[in-house]
C-alpha cells in the first residue's frame, strides 16, 4: 500500500544522455528536504517561483548547477510541494540528485504515483488524468488534438447535464419512495421520467458513437488483408507502406507468416496485417499460415479482402459485425471497370481508394479530431452500463414496475458517472489507471 503523505522523488526524463534532464520531487516536507541540498532556501514561499544555484548531495558535495522550480502546496500540479529540477542531461546527474533526496528520507516514485497525487488532491478527475498518459503515447498530430481536449476538462464536461439529469431522476424516485402516501409522487417519478431517459440515453448513444472513434484515434485500426493466394496483398502492403516490407514473388503461397505495418491516414493509425492466402494445402507450412490468417480476421477491426480484378474470385470469411471492404487489384489490367467497385493497383502504388473506404466505412469525419470524447476501454465500458441501466428503468416504467426498480437503476447509472469521473473510484481503478503510466509523470 503506498503511503500518500511521503515526500516523493523520480527522474522525470528518460535516463539518457542529452541537453538536460528533470527531476520531479513532490509531497509535504519536499521543500525542507530542498532546503537541505540546494544553495537557495525556498521554505516560506507563497507563490511558484524559479532559482539558479547549485544542487548538493547530503554530504554537501556538489553535483550541478540548475534551475530549480518551486511550487508551493495548492499552486502545483499534485497539490503538494512540488519541486522540479532542471540539470545537465547526464544520468550520472539525475541518479545523485535522486539519491540526494533519498539519502534524505524521501522513497522513489512508483509509476504516476506524480498524476496519482494530482488526481486525489483534486487536481484533475480520471478522465483527464487518463488523458496525460494518453499524451504521451499518441500516435498521430489528429491524436494529440483530441487528447488535449480531455487534458483541458472538455471530455469530463460532456457528462455535466447527465449527471444532473440523473441527479434529478435519482431524487424524484427517493421522494417518491420516502412518502409512498402521496401517489402524486410515484406518478410524476415515472410518468414524468421516460422522457428524460429516452433523451439520456440518446445522448449515451452520442457518446458511445464518438468514444469508438476516440479508441481508433488513439490506439489505431487493425486491417487484416485477405485474399487468394497471388491476388497482390503484399504488394498492396508494400506500396501502402512505401517500402518493400512483405517478399513479393510470382509463386502462389509465398506469405506465410503474418506482415504488419502502419501509416496514419487523416489522422487514424492503421495496423496493417498481410497474411497468408486463403486455400486448401497440402503443405503444412502453408496451412498453419492460413490458420493463422483466419486469427487474424478474428482480431481485425476492419476485414479487407483482396481480389484480382483481371478475375476475381471472393474467399469465404467470417464477418462479425466487423467492417468489410472489397477491393480488386492490378486494376492497371483491367479496361472496363465496372461502377461501384473499389479499383486499386498495388504495382502502380495506386492505393488511395483504399483508405478513404476505410476511412469512411468507420464513420470518421474531419471534425471528429476537434470534438471531445472518451476513448479508453474503462469509459467506454462503464458508458455501456450507463445505457444499460437507464434501459433497465425504461422498460421497468413502461411494465409499471414498482417505483423501487426504477430508482435502483436510476442509482445504478448515476454512480457509473461518478465512477466514470473518479468521484468515487475505489483502490483498484486507481492502481489499474495509474500503473499503466511511466515513472515520474
Amino acid at each position: 500500500m503506498r503511503k500518500l503523505d511521503d515526500v516523493i522523488v523520480s527522474l522525470a526524463t528518460p535516463p539518457l544522455r542529452s541537453a538536460l534532464l528533470v527531476v520531479r520531487v513532490a509531497g509535504n516536507g519536499a521543500f525542507s528536504l530542498t532546503d537541505q541540498l540546494f544553495s537557495k532556501k525556498i521554505s516560506g514561499i507563497c507563490s511558484r517561483k524559479s532559482y539558479v544555484g547549485i544542487i548538493s548531495n547530503h554530504k554537501k558535495e556538489a553535483i550541478d548547477e540548475v534551475v530549480l522550480l518551486a511550487y508551493p502546496a495548492g499552486k502545483s500540479p499534485t497539490g503538494e510541494e512540488t519541486v522540479e529540477i532542471m540539470a545537465h542531461g547526464s544520468p550520472l546527474i539525475g541518479e545523485n540528485i535522486v539519491n540526494a533526496y533519498l539519502s534524505l528520507g524521501a522513497r522513489q516514485a512508483e509509476r504516476g504515483e506524480f498524476s496519482l497525487r494530482s488526481y486525489l488532491n483534486g487536481k484533475m478527475d480520471l478522465v483527464e488524468a487518463e488523458a496525460v498518459n494518453d499524451m504521451i503515447n499518441a500516435q498521430t498530430e489528429e491524436s494529440r488534438k483530441k487528447v488535449f481536449l480531455s487534458l483541458k476538462g472538455e471530455t469530463s464536461e460532456l457528462l455535466s447535464p447527465i449527471m444532473e439529469e440523473l441527479g434529478k431522476l435519482v431524487a424524484s424516485t427517493e421522494v417518491s419512495i420516502d412518502f409512498p402516501e402521496y401517489n402524486e409522487f410515484e406518478e410524476n417519478a415515472t410518468g414524468g421520467s421516460k422522457d428524460s431517459v429516452c433523451r439520456l440515453i440518446s445522448n449515451l448513444d452520442e457518446l458511445l458513437d464518438g468514444a469508438k472513434k476516440g479508441h481508433l484515434y488513439q490506439n489505431g485500426v487493425t486491417v487484416a488483408l485477405v485474399g487468394k493466394p497471388n491476388v497482390g496483398k503484399s504488394s498492396l502492403l508494400n506500396a501502402l507502406l512505401g517500402e518493400e516490407k512483405a517478399i513479393v514473388t510470382d509463386i502462389p503461397g509465398t506469405t506465410r507468416d503474418i506482415v504488419e505495418g502502419t501509416l496514419s491516414y487523416k489522422g487514424v493509425p492503421l495496423h496493417f496485417l498481410d497474411t497468408a492466402g486463403i486455400r486448401e494445402s497440402n503443405d503444412q507450412i502453408e496451412s498453419i499460415g492460413v490458420s493463422l490468417t483466419l486469427k487474424a480476421i478474428d482480431k481485425a477491426d476492419v476485414v479487407v479482402e483482396v481480389l484480382d480484378a483481371s478475375c476475381p474470385v471472393s474467399v469465404e470469411t467470417k464477418k462479425d459485425g466487423r467492417v468489410t471492404i472489397v477491393v480488386e487489384n492490378k486494376a492497371d489490367l483491367v479496361k472496363d471497370k465496372k461502377d461501384g467497385v473499389i479499383y486499386i493497383s498495388a504495382k502502380e502504388g495506386d492505393v488511395a481508394a483504399l483508405l478513404e473506404a476505410i476511412y469512411q466505412n468507420l464513420g470518421f469525419t474531419s471534425a471528429d479530431c476537434v470534438t471531445p470524447s472518451f476513448s479508453s476501454e474503462r469509459q467506454i465500458s462503464l458508458l455501456y452500463k450507463m445505457k444499460n441501466a437507464l434501459v433497465e428503468a425504461k422498460n421497468a416504467i413502461e411494465d409499471e414496475q414498482p417505483i423501487s426498480i426504477v430508482s435502483i437503476n436510476y442509482l445504478d447509472a448515476y454512480n457509473c458517472c461518478k465512477e466514470l469521473l473518479g468521484l468515487e473510484a475505489d483502490r483498484d481503478v486507481e492502481d489499474e489507471v495509474f500503473s499503466r503510466f511511466c515513472v515520474g509523470k
